[in-house]
């Protein structure tokens, strides 16, 4: 596994960001080196050769720029203080210098609005990645898991994407912004792969899910949905609800090689493949951690993949490294009648509804505060028999 260290200069604002930086990374699968796992005895052979090693046989480093990591790579700085932090930047300096400029293997990473201003002149010609930017975030990662056999400018296996030519005959009310980021992300008009659905009981979630696997058969997609009820365990998600070409279970693989295993079909799916979560609430830890830390994290990778996860709770994005691929929703109640409406209008394939039937609408809808669990089956039942009715005349 490549390996990366992170070279940053301690202080009392940067260090917390930097470790938390350190524990996104780890958690979307990186294998970072950094100074604090040396604590508290410290590197047996003193800070400066540690320094200078990490950086010499790291695949990449990340530079966390600040105003004393500035300090130590111009070597102008008070003394006495930075002695890692200036052996590190003195071997930067001297790997860029004889390799003529060639950088393969150093980015900084701003971690603050304000650290742009710390970058040295020297390494102000590349890139660098705003860390406090969720789009940002994938980027690294990107960066970071390119190897040698898989350098950026190779090209990703061709996807294609399939075209919805008519409108998707939905069968729900409202839903409207959900559908059309559906639509999106199944066609690629989206930069997201993922959608976070929550609400809570009888908000139509399954509903919703339903429809959504409706839409990628007709599609002609291919699929896998995991049903969470029950507190699924991993295995059992692995082993049955998991259909992605190219993926298969051993039983003699543990489940981190099965897992690595189901990243490494996904990174060369070369037709979309919808992932459906639902009931999310009732996942096993071990299945929650897994869809957090194995599949949403490593989204940026696996560029054919779209994943909807329902639930009375979903995964936590605020903070995420992934949080820049996925848009959520909060399922609501349906206070507006002419959105149900239009849903009896559809249903009984009548171009219009009669009055008093409009009336009843409003009074269901008033008198269960908008509930789908509650109002959905009614108006379903009613509407059936105003097509019935409109059908024998």
């Amino acid at each position: 596994m490549s390996q990366v260290f992170i070279s940053y200069r301690h202080s009392n604002t940067h260090s917390p960001r930097v470790a938390e930086l350190v524990k996104t990374l780890r958690a979307a699968g990186v294998n970072v080196v950094i100074d604090s796992d040396q604590l508290p005895a410290g590197p047996n052979g003193g800070w400066p050769k540690w320094s200078q090693q990490q950086v010499e046989k790291a695949d990449k480093v990340l530079i966390a720029c600040t105003p004393g990591w500035h300090e130590c790579y111009e070597a102008d700085g008070p003394l006495g203080i930075g002695h890692g932090c200036a052996a590190e930047a003195h071997i930067v300096r001297q790997m860029l210098y004889n390799q003529g400029f060639n950088n393969p293997q150093f980015r900084v990473v701003l971690l603050a609005p304000e650290d742009i201003n710390s970058i040295p002149l020297g390494l102000q010609a590349y890139h660098r990645f705003h860390w406090h930017k969720p789009e940002d975030q994938a980027h690294v990662l990107t960066w970071l898991t390119a190897t040698a056999s898989s350098p950026a400018t190779a090209q990703p296996p061709a996807i294609s994407w399939p075209t919805l030519h008519t409108p998707f005959d939905r069968r729900m009310a409202n839903c409207h912004d959900e559908f059309h980021a559906f639509e999106a992300m199944l066609q690629s008009q989206s930069a997201k792969r993922a959608l976070l659905i929550h609400g809570p009981s009888g908000r139509g979630k399954t509903h919703l899910t339903n429809e959504f696997q409706r839409m990628a058969i007709e599609l002609g997609l291919d699929h896998s949905r995991i049903e969470c009820r029950h507190g699924v365990t991993l295995e059992a998600v692995l082993h049955r609800q998991i259909e992605i070409p190219g993926f298969t279970t051993g039983a003699s693989n543990s489940f981190s090689m099965q897992c690595k295993h189901l990243i490494d079909a996904c990174k060369n799916l070369n037709r979309p493949h919808l992932l459906l979560i639902d009931t999310f609430e009732q996942a096993s830890q071990e299945v929650k951690d897994w869809l957090e830390r194995d599949v949403l994290a490593r989204l940026h990778a696996c560029p054919a993949l779209r994943v909807v996860v329902c639930g009375q709770s979903v995964p936590n994005q605020q903070h995420a490294v992934w949080r820049g691929y996925a848009q959520s929703f909060d399922l609501k109640p349906i206070f507006d009648t002419q959105a149900w409406q239009e849903f009896c209008v559809k249903h009984s394939r009548r171009t219009s509804l009669p009055e008093d039937f409009i009336q009843f609408i409003q009074a269901l809808t008033f008198t269960f505060q908008g509930d789908p669990k509650q109002i959905s089956p009614i108006l379903s039942l009613y509407t059936e028999r105003l097509g019935a009715t409109e059908s024998a005349r």
